[in-house]
Protein backbone atom coordinates (compact mmCIF):
# COMPACT_ATOMS: atom_id res chain seq x y z
CA UNK A 1 0.00 0.00 0.00
CA UNK A 2 1.13 3.55 -0.69
CA UNK A 3 -0.06 6.96 0.35
CA UNK A 4 -1.13 7.97 -3.20
CA UNK A 5 -4.92 8.35 -2.95
CA UNK A 6 -5.33 5.31 -5.25
CA UNK A 7 -7.42 2.32 -4.21
CA UNK A 8 -4.79 -0.16 -5.26
CA UNK A 9 -6.22 -3.11 -3.30
CA UNK A 10 -9.84 -2.55 -4.41
CA UNK A 11 -11.13 -2.11 -0.87
CA UNK A 12 -13.40 0.77 -1.85
CA UNK A 13 -11.38 3.90 -1.15
CA UNK A 14 -7.97 5.53 -1.43
CA UNK A 15 -5.23 4.04 0.66
CA UNK A 16 -3.74 6.64 2.99
CA UNK A 17 -1.39 6.79 5.98
CA UNK A 18 -1.62 10.50 6.62
CA UNK A 19 -0.02 10.35 10.08
CA UNK A 20 2.78 8.04 8.92
CA UNK A 21 2.27 5.53 11.76
CA UNK A 22 2.42 2.48 9.47
CA UNK A 23 -1.34 1.90 9.49
CA UNK A 24 -3.72 2.92 6.72
CA UNK A 25 -7.24 4.31 6.75
CA UNK A 26 -8.68 1.25 5.01
CA UNK A 27 -8.02 -2.48 5.12
CA UNK A 28 -7.94 -5.17 7.78
CA UNK A 29 -5.97 -3.13 10.34
CA UNK A 30 -7.88 0.14 10.07
CA UNK A 31 -6.28 3.27 11.51
CA UNK A 32 -9.28 4.80 13.31
CA UNK A 33 -7.59 8.25 13.52
CA UNK A 34 -5.27 8.84 10.59
CA UNK A 35 -4.43 12.30 11.86
CA UNK A 36 -2.82 11.06 15.08
CA UNK A 37 0.28 8.87 14.79
CA UNK A 38 -0.22 7.62 18.36
CA UNK A 39 -3.60 6.12 17.49
CA UNK A 40 -3.57 2.90 15.45
CA UNK A 41 -4.19 -0.84 15.87
CA UNK A 42 -1.82 -2.50 18.37
CA UNK A 43 -0.96 0.81 20.03
CA UNK A 44 -0.76 0.96 23.80
CA UNK A 45 -4.15 2.15 25.07
CA UNK A 46 -3.82 4.44 28.09
CA UNK A 47 -6.35 3.57 30.81
CA UNK A 48 -9.36 5.83 31.26
CA UNK A 49 -8.07 8.82 29.23
CA UNK A 50 -11.07 8.97 26.89
CA UNK A 51 -9.01 8.00 23.82
CA UNK A 52 -9.22 4.69 21.95
CA UNK A 53 -5.52 4.49 21.08
CA UNK A 54 -5.58 0.87 19.85
CA UNK A 55 -8.71 1.25 17.68
CA UNK A 56 -10.68 -1.49 19.44
CA UNK A 57 -13.81 0.64 19.63
CA UNK A 58 -13.52 1.74 23.26
CA UNK A 59 -11.07 3.25 25.71
CA UNK A 60 -9.15 0.78 27.88
CA UNK A 61 -10.39 0.57 31.47
CA UNK A 62 -7.99 0.29 34.41
CA UNK A 63 -8.84 -3.03 36.12
CA UNK A 64 -7.55 -1.69 39.46
CA UNK A 65 -8.56 1.97 39.59
CA UNK A 66 -8.16 2.29 43.37
CA UNK A 67 -4.70 0.65 43.33
CA UNK A 68 -5.47 -1.83 46.11
CA UNK A 69 -4.05 -4.82 44.24
CA UNK A 70 -7.42 -6.42 43.51
CA UNK A 71 -8.87 -6.01 40.02
CA UNK A 72 -12.46 -5.45 38.98
CA UNK A 73 -14.86 -7.31 38.90
CA UNK A 74 -13.47 -9.32 41.83
CA UNK A 75 -13.01 -6.03 43.65
CA UNK A 76 -16.64 -5.13 44.34
CA UNK A 77 -15.84 -1.41 44.82
CA UNK A 78 -12.91 -0.36 42.65
CA UNK A 79 -13.20 3.23 43.87
CA UNK A 80 -12.33 2.42 47.48
CA UNK A 81 -8.91 0.88 48.31
CA UNK A 82 -10.18 -0.40 51.68
CA UNK A 83 -12.72 -2.62 49.88
CA UNK A 84 -11.25 -5.70 48.19
CA UNK A 85 -11.16 -9.46 48.41
CA UNK A 86 -9.23 -10.54 51.49
CA UNK A 87 -9.81 -7.30 53.41
CA UNK A 88 -10.97 -7.40 57.03
CA UNK A 89 -14.74 -6.85 57.09
CA UNK A 90 -15.77 -4.60 59.98
CA UNK A 91 -18.88 -6.14 61.58
CA UNK A 92 -22.20 -4.39 61.02
CA UNK A 93 -20.87 -1.15 59.54
CA UNK A 94 -23.02 -1.45 56.42
CA UNK A 95 -19.99 -2.02 54.16
CA UNK A 96 -18.93 -5.32 52.55
CA UNK A 97 -15.17 -4.72 52.80
CA UNK A 98 -14.10 -8.23 51.75
CA UNK A 99 -16.51 -8.53 48.78
CA UNK A 100 -18.15 -11.76 49.94
CA UNK A 101 -21.63 -10.37 49.29
CA UNK A 102 -22.60 -9.52 52.86
CA UNK A 103 -21.62 -7.36 55.80
CA UNK A 104 -19.78 -9.26 58.53
CA UNK A 105 -21.57 -10.23 61.73
CA UNK A 106 -19.96 -9.85 65.16
CA UNK A 107 -18.25 -13.08 66.29
CA UNK A 108 -19.67 -15.00 69.24
CA UNK A 109 -17.59 -14.78 72.42
CA UNK A 110 -17.27 -18.58 72.41
CA UNK A 111 -17.28 -19.20 76.17
CA UNK A 112 -19.63 -21.55 77.99
CA UNK A 113 -21.12 -20.98 81.45
CA UNK A 114 -21.55 -23.82 83.94
CA UNK A 115 -23.22 -23.40 87.33
CA UNK A 116 -24.69 -25.55 90.06
CA UNK A 117 -26.85 -24.73 93.10
CA UNK A 118 -27.64 -26.28 96.44
CA UNK A 119 -30.62 -25.62 98.70
CA UNK A 120 -30.01 -24.13 102.15
CA UNK A 121 -33.28 -23.83 104.07
CA UNK A 122 -35.54 -21.30 102.34
CA UNK A 123 -33.05 -20.34 99.63
CA UNK A 124 -30.49 -21.71 97.15
CA UNK A 125 -26.82 -20.82 97.07
CA UNK A 126 -24.43 -20.87 94.15
CA UNK A 127 -22.25 -23.93 94.71
CA UNK A 128 -20.08 -23.61 91.57
CA UNK A 129 -19.59 -21.16 88.70
CA UNK A 130 -17.16 -22.05 85.91
CA UNK A 131 -16.42 -20.37 82.59
CA UNK A 132 -15.17 -22.76 79.95
CA UNK A 133 -12.90 -21.36 77.20
CA UNK A 134 -12.40 -18.07 79.04
CA UNK A 135 -10.40 -15.53 77.02
CA UNK A 136 -8.11 -12.84 78.38
CA UNK A 137 -9.71 -9.41 77.98
CA UNK A 138 -13.26 -10.63 78.49
CA UNK A 139 -15.28 -10.07 81.64
CA UNK A 140 -17.94 -11.95 83.57
CA UNK A 141 -20.86 -9.97 84.98
CA UNK A 142 -23.14 -11.57 87.55
CA UNK A 143 -26.54 -9.95 88.04
CA UNK A 144 -29.02 -10.99 90.74
CA UNK A 145 -32.52 -9.65 91.44
CA UNK A 146 -34.56 -9.02 93.47
CA UNK A 147 -33.59 -9.00 97.18
CA UNK A 148 -30.02 -10.20 96.69
CA UNK A 149 -26.93 -9.43 98.73
CA UNK A 150 -25.71 -7.33 95.82
CA UNK A 151 -27.28 -6.37 92.49
CA UNK A 152 -24.30 -6.94 90.20
CA UNK A 153 -20.64 -7.85 90.27
CA UNK A 154 -18.08 -7.93 87.44
CA UNK A 155 -14.92 -10.05 87.27
CA UNK A 156 -12.22 -9.36 84.66
CA UNK A 157 -10.55 -12.33 82.96
CA UNK A 158 -6.83 -11.61 83.28
CA UNK A 159 -5.55 -14.79 81.62
CA UNK A 160 -7.08 -17.20 79.14
CA UNK A 161 -8.10 -20.56 80.58
CA UNK A 162 -9.86 -23.66 79.34
CA UNK A 163 -11.75 -23.78 82.63
CA UNK A 164 -11.99 -20.76 84.96
CA UNK A 165 -13.70 -21.21 88.38
CA UNK A 166 -15.29 -18.00 89.67
CA UNK A 167 -17.53 -18.99 92.55
CA UNK A 168 -15.19 -17.39 95.12
CA UNK A 169 -15.80 -14.00 93.47
CA UNK A 170 -19.57 -14.18 93.89
CA UNK A 171 -20.14 -15.73 97.30
CA UNK A 172 -22.97 -14.57 99.51
CA UNK A 173 -25.85 -14.76 97.04
CA UNK A 174 -29.08 -16.08 98.53
CA UNK A 175 -31.35 -17.07 95.68
CA UNK A 176 -34.87 -17.11 97.06
CA UNK A 177 -38.03 -18.24 95.35
CA UNK A 178 -38.92 -16.05 92.31
CA UNK A 179 -35.46 -14.55 92.13
CA UNK A 180 -33.31 -14.57 89.00
CA UNK A 181 -29.58 -14.89 88.37
CA UNK A 182 -27.84 -13.84 85.15
CA UNK A 183 -24.22 -14.48 84.15
CA UNK A 184 -22.87 -12.51 81.17
CA UNK A 185 -19.57 -13.37 79.49
CA UNK A 186 -18.68 -10.34 77.38
CA UNK A 187 -15.76 -9.11 75.31
CA UNK A 188 -15.39 -5.91 73.28
CA UNK A 189 -16.43 -6.44 69.65
CA UNK A 190 -18.02 -9.84 70.37
CA UNK A 191 -21.54 -11.13 70.92
CA UNK A 192 -21.88 -11.79 74.66
CA UNK A 193 -23.32 -15.06 75.95
CA UNK A 194 -25.88 -14.77 78.75
CA UNK A 195 -27.23 -17.54 80.99
CA UNK A 196 -30.30 -16.82 83.12
CA UNK A 197 -31.63 -18.98 85.94
CA UNK A 198 -35.07 -18.33 87.42
CA UNK A 199 -35.93 -19.88 90.77
CA UNK A 200 -39.62 -20.73 90.61
CA UNK A 201 -38.89 -23.60 92.92
CA UNK A 202 -35.75 -24.10 94.95
CA UNK A 203 -32.92 -26.47 93.93
CA UNK A 204 -34.27 -26.81 90.38
CA UNK A 205 -33.96 -23.41 88.65
CA UNK A 206 -34.96 -23.02 85.03
CA UNK A 207 -32.04 -22.08 82.77
CA UNK A 208 -32.11 -20.35 79.39
CA UNK A 209 -29.20 -19.21 77.23
CA UNK A 210 -29.35 -15.96 75.28
CA UNK A 211 -26.93 -13.59 73.58
CA UNK A 212 -26.39 -9.84 73.59
CA UNK A 213 -24.97 -7.94 70.64
CA UNK A 214 -22.42 -5.09 71.09
CA UNK A 215 -24.16 -1.78 71.68
CA UNK A 216 -27.44 -3.43 72.66
CA UNK A 217 -28.96 -3.86 76.10
CA UNK A 218 -31.60 -6.47 75.39
CA UNK A 219 -30.78 -10.17 75.04
CA UNK A 220 -32.15 -12.42 72.32
CA UNK A 221 -31.66 -15.81 70.78
CA UNK A 222 -28.09 -16.70 69.90
CA UNK A 223 -27.00 -17.10 66.25
CA UNK A 224 -26.86 -20.63 64.97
Amino acid sequence: MTNDDIDQDCTGGPDRDADDDGYHNIGALLDCDDANRFVHPNAGDVFDNGVDEDCTGSDAVNPDRDGDGDAYPGDCNDRNPSVRRGAVDTPRDGVDQNCDGRDAEFPLVGSRILASFVQRGDHDVLRSLTIQRAVKGSSVRVVCRPRCAYRARTVSVRASAESLPLVRHVRGLRLRRNSALEVHVQRPGFIAVVNRWTFRSLSSPKRIERCRWPGERRVRRCPL
